[in-house]
């Protein structure tokens, strides 16, 4: 039908987030006559989708003498029915820090000192910054000081939530799928802290764009601390609204350096002794020479040592590599 689909064209150029990547493939078209269109939908998704995003916008879907043009859209069968629409537990929002690190065994240097304590201090400084922004390359820690933060402010009582990009992405697509948005948008408005890793992976995702800029402006406008951590500075993202590019911009955008390769043995003996592996001269030289140039490879083979270390009644090969064949 012509109206509808220059309606949805006009749409996805005027409001990008009311298109998810496939909630156009979940309803057929029935029929059509002067001032109704007739949608049925097979997929609960699209049809969660369709109530959230578009529903509010079908105001402006006219004909071409201006009348308004009524969309009736007729729900999946398990709706229809009363039926619940999964058989599955619900929503899982809570990400467990038992296993995260600590700020105890983040390798402070020159070059991050300042941002440690920073984001110590997050509650004091969110009235002069907000959000806080870290960038840098993989390896550079950015993973291991939002997680070490979400564990130290947990510790003092309060409600910080650490995420990842594409968890947050799933966690909106279930929810819009199962009738769980009031669950969704509660548990992250809720928080008293909010800690969002590898926001680069937002670009094209433009349902989860929408629905995380209305999350960014209700933790903003109260003013709870939002840290984000990317690869890449908010001016260099790619693929995502200008909107929230700019939101990243207010606050403070900050790099993370990644550690020098003279920094890697003191991180080696920071995390084996995390880890409780008591390492020789001869094991540090071994894994600084096979893992030395990713920090995050570095500290692979020593969890995945520790793990190999208890299971072998605390016995480790002289050829320390030996253990660790399977990361090669």
């Amino acid at each position: 039908m012509k109206e509808w689909n220059l309606f949805l064209d006009r749409l996805k150029i005027e409001s990008p987030g009311c298109f998810a990547q496939s909630w156009t493939t979940g309803y057929k078209l029935v029929r059509f006559d002067a001032q109704n269109l007739y949608l049925e939908f097979t997929d609960p998704f699209a049809y969660a989708f369709f109530k959230e995003h578009l529903v509010p916008h079908l105001k402006k879907f006219t004909n071409a003498n201006g009348h308004l043009i009524r969309v009736h859209a007729q729900p999946p069968s398990c709706e229809k029915r009363g039926e619940p629409l999964f058989q599955k537990p619900p929503l899982e929002l809570e990400i467990s820090s038992q296993t995260f690190p600590t700020f105890e065994t983040f390798l402070e240097d020159e070059h991050n000192q300042f941002l440690i304590n920073l984001t110590k201090n997050l509650p004091t400084s969110v009235a002069t910054f907000n959000p806080l922004f870290l960038y840098g390359s993989k390896g550079a820690g950015k993973t291991h000081l939002l997680q070490a933060a979400a564990k130290y402010y947990q510790s003092a009582h309060l409600n910080a939530v650490y995420v990842t990009l594409e968890r947050f992405s799933e966690q909106l697509v279930y929810a819009m799928r199962h009738s769980l948005m009031s669950d969704f948008r509660k548990f992250y408005r809720a928080a008293d802290i909010l800690l969002v890793d590898d926001i680069h992976k937002l670009a094209s995702k433009n349902a989860t764009q929408e629905e995380f800029f209305h999350t960014f402006n209700t933790l903003h406008m109260t003013q709870k601390p939002i840290v984000i951590s990317s690869t890449s500075p908010p001016s260099e993202l790619k693929e995502i609204e200008p909107r929230l590019i700019s939101r990243f911009e207010w606050g403070l955008s900050l790099e993370l350096q990644k550690l020098n390769e003279s920094s890697y043995a003191k991180l080696l003996q920071i995390q084996a002794k995390n880890l409780g592996l008591d390492l020789d001269q001869n094991h540090q030289e071994a894994l600084l020479k096979r893992f030395g140039t990713d920090p995050s490879r570095l500290i692979q083979s020593l969890q995945a040592l520790a793990l190999r270390f208890h299971l072998s009644d605390h016995k480790l090969s002289s050829n320390i590599l030996e253990n660790l064949r399977d990361l090669e």
